[in-house]
């Protein structure tokens, strides 16, 4: 009896590390660029408030990503309900290769991004305040 306790205990201990384990970090890289630029490390609330000063830099910035049919944007954590969202469109480097639903995974959640700031695209319809394009590095921020 006590050897089919310590099996039945076993097999939860298994099935629970395997369903409890923490997700799969979710990195992507242009591994050839991301080793030739130094960005500019900014906070994303000191982006949206400045972003025409950073145009035509790279720059390495995180925040909240969002995608849906009209939007590929990255945005600041809302410090309260009466304030507007503002968000920064993201175009990636043609290079840059995501694994199939991850986008969809990061959804909400905080990416770690790094590209050249665009004061001079708006993104879809012109409805945000930059771009950021040629994003070459893309990372699930693992600190949420």
């Amino acid at each position: 009896m006590k050897i089919l306790q310590l099996i039945v205990y076993a097999s939860v201990l298994l099935v629970l590390f395997l369903v409890c384990k923490p997700p799969t970090k979710l990195k992507y890289s242009v591994l050839r660029i991301d080793s030739t630029i130094t960005p500019v490390k900014v906070p994303i609330r000191d982006l949206v408030k400045n972003y025409k000063s950073y145009h035509g830099r790279y720059i390495e910035t995180s925040g909240l990503f969002y995608v849906s049919a009209e939007n590929f944007s990255i945005m600041k954590v809302r410090d309260s309900l009466t304030e507007s969202i503002k968000r920064i469109w993201l175009d990636i480097h043609m290079s840059l290769a995501f694994q199939k639903g991850s986008l969809d995974i990061m959804n909400g959640k905080k990416i770690i991004v790094k590209g050249l700031m665009d004061t001079t695209r708006k993104g879809h319809l012109g409805q945000y305040l930059a771009t950021i394009r040629d994003i070459y590095y893309w990372e699930q921020d693992p600190i949420q």
